[in-house]
C-alpha cells in the first residue's frame, strides 16, 4: 500500500506540474486542493481496477 500511494504521489506531481494548466500560477491553498481532488480521482481509478484485478485475476484493458 505505501508504494502505490508513493506512485500516486509521483503522477499527481507530474500531473499538476506538467500538465496543460502548468502556465497558471495557484496560491499555495489552491494547489493544495488540486493536488488533494487529483489523489482522490486517482486513488478511485486504482480501486476500482484493483479491486477488480483481485476478484478475477484480469489487467485492466486501458
Amino acid at each position: 500500500m505505501y508504494h502505490l500511494e508513493r506512485l500516486i504521489d509521483v503522477i499527481v506531481q507530474i500531473a499538476l506540474t506538467h500538465g496543460p494548466t502548468d502556465k497558471e500560477s495557484l496560491s499555495v491553498n489552491d494547489w493544495i486542493l488540486k493536488w488533494g481532488a487529483k489523489v482522490a480521482e486517482i486513488q478511485s481509478a486504482v480501486v476500482s481496477d484493483l479491486g477488480v484485478f483481485i476478484a478475477t485475476g484480469e489487467l485492466p484493458r486501458d
